[in-house]
């Protein structure tokens, strides 16, 4: 079997697409050969990341995307200001409050 072969069964899309760029790029920098393996393993689970995050996006069908970025805090009194801090920290999650 290939790169591409074992890819495709371990289902390694980040480094099906990409194995070879990266092998190339290792080579130029002359990159240690578990310093490559652990940088591109990384990306694998980035990649993974990022689509779970999309994936569970679009299940939620939220008819509007907003995210706190996007709220312009001028508009708020500072009670909700402090909201959104907190929000932020995500230390909600951590106290287990709603």
């Amino acid at each position: 079997m290939n790169i591409k072969e074992n890819c495709k069964i371990l289902k390694l899309s980040y480094i099906f697409k990409n194995y070879e760029e990266e092998i190339k790029e290792a080579k130029q920098t002359k990159k240690d050969v578990g310093i490559f393996l652990d940088d591109l393993l990384e990306k694998e689970i980035n990649q993974r990341k990022d689509n779970g995050i999309k994936k569970r996006l679009r299940y939620a069908k939220f008819p509007i995307k907003k995210y706190l970025k996007d709220f312009d805090r001028k508009l708020y009194n500072s009670e909700f200001i402090k909201e959104f801090k907190e929000l932020e920290t995500l230390d909600f999650i951590e106290k287990k409050k709603i």
